[in-house]
């Protein structure tokens, strides 16, 4: 059985390397992919910290405003208090002017529904663009903290390159 070589090809001197030279090369590179592993370690934490305070202003919100159907029933339950002390006065009332229209009594009541439900709509406007606009102003703060932390490491990682090159033309003129 005959076993096929294939030639040695010969490289020119100036691209071979030695076993210093390859030695100082991977160790370049090894250390820049530490170096990348711990940024992308650190950016972890950092996006898992901004995750962890994202939640907690959510939170902190939720806390202040309560829960959008809890403050729905909170409301509903003001209302129907209002409404019903709306329709106790509007009795009394009936009772004290006997001689008032039954139609001035239901327009009234109306009325007070219409505002009632009028100011109940401004107030959850008011609140649902509160929250909104701190939500914006948290992600908007997140976005920029990521986006500076992934130019950083970009940064430090073309900084390693330029080194790990300059040292490799550095070894070759001095070759």
């Amino acid at each position: 059985m005959t076993t096929m070589t294939s030639p040695i090809i010969e490289l020119p001197e100036h691209y071979r390397v030695d076993g210093e030279r390859l030695g100082r090369a991977l160790a370049h590179v090894s250390a820049q992919a530490n170096s990348i592993a711990e940024y992308q370690a650190e950016l972890q934490h950092l996006q898992s910290r901004g995750n962890v305070r994202c939640n907690a202003l959510v939170l902190a919100i939720q806390q202040t405003y309560g829960d959008p159907l809890a403050l729905e029933h909170r409301v509903d339950a003001r209302i129907q208090d209002v409404l019903q002390q709306l329709q106790h006065g509007a009795q009394q009332q009936a009772r004290a002017f006997a001689e008032t229209p039954i139609a001035d009594q239901f327009a009234l009541s109306q009325l007070v529904d219409q505002r009632m439900h009028a100011a109940v709509l401004d107030m959850e406007q008011e609140i649902n663009l509160r929250v909104e606009k701190h939500l914006q102003g948290l992600r908007r703060d997140i976005a920029d903290y990521v986006i500076d932390q992934l130019k950083l490491a970009v940064q430090r990682a073309d900084d390693n390159t330029r080194t790990l090159m300059n040292d490799e033309l550095q070894d070759q003129q001095n070759m």
